[in-house]
């Protein structure tokens, strides 16, 4: 009985001894990293020097096209067309596109020649497009610079604003698509308030 005593006195202590090892070991304190070891270590981890601080552009830059101008975010990463192979549209008179990461938009703005070819806006391929989708488009009237245009807007799973002009015998074509209807709806809102048709 004595040993059985002595055995479970031997266990219960190494239990003791093990459980104050663990607490020990899992609260030590560490010595803090200095900067550049912590730079080290993620450079070590990414395969590259980390970006630790956020340069992301603020305000806006002036587009400044043959045909039109507006605002638009700094932040905005514009698309530069430079494939020689791409047939360039006879009635493309100018095209701008740029995308914004966060939150995620796409932004595309075309200017062709009509030639007399529409009455109006509305008589456009993409507003017919539009009009004749039956998920559910919203579509209003909105003048720049006396130019009437129409403008349709889509909420859900694809988000999307984008408007038509035509005006000095030029079809303007405006829209801001995205994963979230009200940036969408920003973007395509602050860039019209600042929109000029030469």
């Amino acid at each position: 009985m004595k040993l059985s005593r002595i055995i479970l006195l031997i266990f219960l202590s190494l239990i003791v001894v093990t459980g104050l090892i663990i607490f020990l070991v899992l609260n030590h304190s560490a010595k803090s990293l200095t900067d550049a070891e912590k730079e080290a270590a993620l450079v070590n981890i990414l395969g590259r020097k980390p970006i630790l601080t956020n340069n992301e552009a603020t305000g806006t830059v002036l587009y400044n096209g043959q045909y039109a101008s507006f605002s638009y975010p700094a932040k905005a990463i514009v698309y530069t067309y430079k494939d020689p192979n791409i047939v360039k549209n006879k009635s493309e008179l100018e095209m701008f596109s740029f995308d914004i990461n966060n939150p995620r938009l796409i932004f595309n703005f075309s200017i062709s020649d009509n030639s007399g070819n529409l009455a109006d806006a509305k008589d456009s391929s993409g507003a017919i497009f539009r009009e004749n989708q039956v998920n559910g488009y919203s579509q209003s009237e909105v003048v720049i610079g006396g130019a009437k245009g129409l403008v349709f807007a889509k909420a859900g799973e694809h988000p999307e604003k984008t408007g038509f002009w035509l005006t000095n015998n030029k079809l303007y074509a405006l829209s801001v698509t995205g994963s979230d209807y009200q940036e969408v709806v920003n973007l395509f809102d602050g860039i019209t308030t600042s929109l000029k048709f030469k």
